[in-house]
């Protein structure tokens, strides 16, 4: 089981029948990333060589004849879930927007050993009842 901090770093993800496209259409590509893979590349002053979802993503639009992808949020390395990109500057824009408005939902799920007790001084939790939806 992974921890965080513990998922195994992949080199890439590979040819076109690994990439983990979940949608896409004219302006949209959704990719489902895997736990140890950057989303996009690190800066260059703290970059070793690793690859990202998004170069491998540059491959596989331009073995298409379509541009390269537009950035519009990422996840982090030990973190695996679903990573959107956009194939036009306009798309972008709107979706980085929308973004900053917290309009999209996120969803994250654990998967949890044992029966978590919360500790009493941190207060109400959404498994100890109160709060809970």
């Amino acid at each position: 089981m992974d921890r965080p901090g513990s998922a195994k770093r992949r080199s890439q993800i590979g040819e076109d029948r690994d990439l983990p496209i979940v949608y896409e259409d004219d302006t949209v590509l959704v990719l489902n990333k895997p736990a140890g893979l950057l989303a996009v590349p690190l800066p260059p002053t703290r970059s070793r060589d690793e690859r990202s979802v998004f170069e491998d993503l540059i491959g596989y639009l331009s073995r298409r004849g379509k541009r390269r992808p537009f950035v519009v949020h990422r996840i982090d390395r030990d973190t695996s879930g679903l990573v959107l990109f956009s194939k036009t500057a306009k798309a972008q824009e709107a979706l980085k927007e929308q973004f900053k408005r917290h309009e999209p939902e996120r969803v994250y799920v654990a998967v949890v050993y044992g029966h978590p007790r919360p500790s009493p001084a941190r207060g109400p939790t959404a498994w100890s009842g109160t709060n809970a939806r």
